[in-house]
């Protein structure tokens, strides 16, 4: 059976902020909704970064507001945390898996309070929980991470780095290459995808494609927000992309190479 599934990050619900027009994220979220209902998803996966932080009360008054909007969803939604989502959480959602037919869904939650201009750095319980989870996989596995594994930095993001000292947030992980190996030496994961650096990128590393997704009111045209999510289909030869939205790639076919599954475990005698 094909997987469908409609991808939407950075959503940053709020006050306009710097490239971010976030006063324009409710319509745009309603309008992506709409689509992932004709597109027949199966799933909608929300990368993070639901609003722009601002303070405790303020934050959580504009989550409820766009839960509000997801909730005419007519299909499931699997959601993970941005940095914006948990700027005040001590704790954040824990990472787990679940089985569809075909494939085993990852939604990575690592911890993102922690960082300094050389990467955001995770517990090691985090990147342990991935790599044992990975392991256990028997299906051709799909990780959500709002962080990206590889690819480059925006140029906005570039330009923060150069002339801002103390409050640039990374755009990688301070574990990357470990992090990288685990994924790509898994023989198991055909997908990655995230959001965080407002761009479109895919890049492919070890049969395993990596894809960042566009924020959906990143500014990219005449003052106006890209309007950007995916629409992914997925059957077991390969991966089809279609990208909505100011200034996005046409569609993408993506090829999956056979993966090998977790060997079985031996019976006793």
């Amino acid at each position: 059976m094909t997987l469908r599934i409609a991808v939407i990050t950075d959503i940053h619900y709020g006050m306009d902020i710097g490239a971010k027009k976030g006063s324009q994220a409710l319509s745009l979220v309603d309008q992506f909704i709409d689509a992932a209902h004709s597109f027949g998803a199966h799933y909608i996966f929300n990368l993070g970064d639901d609003i722009s932080t601002h303070d405790p009360v303020t934050d959580e008054h504009y989550k409820q507001t766009l839960r509000q909007h997801f909730n005419r969803a007519a299909c499931p939604i699997v959601k993970i945390d941005g940095n914006h989502c948990v700027r005040f959480q001590e704790k954040q959602s824990t990472s787990r898996s679940f089985q569809t037919d075909k494939h085993h869904i990852v939604l990575w939650n690592p911890y993102l309070n922690r960082y300094t201009r050389d990467g955001v750095i995770p517990d090691p319980e985090d990147i342990e929980w991935l790599e044992s989870d990975l392991a256990k996989a028997d299906k051709p596995a799909i990780i959500l991470s709002h962080i990206p594994f590889r690819g480059p930095e925006s140029e906005r993001k570039q330009l923060k780095r150069a002339h801002t000292e103390g409050h640039y947030y990374p755009s990688h992980f301070a574990d990357a290459e470990r992090l990288q190996d685990i994924i790509e030496s898994s023989g198991k994961v055909i997908l990655c995808l995230s959001g965080h650096r407002h761009l479109n990128h895919i890049e492919t590393m070890s049969g395993v494609h990596h894809t960042i997704q566009q924020s959906l009111v990143e500014i990219v045209e005449d003052g106006k927000p890209a309007g950007a999510y995916s629409l992914i289909e997925i059957d077991q030869h390969e991966i089809r992309i279609n990208g909505f939205g100011l200034k996005q790639p046409p569609q993408i076919t993506l090829p999956l190479q056979a993966k090998p599954m977790a060997a079985p475990v031996p019976q006793a005698a």
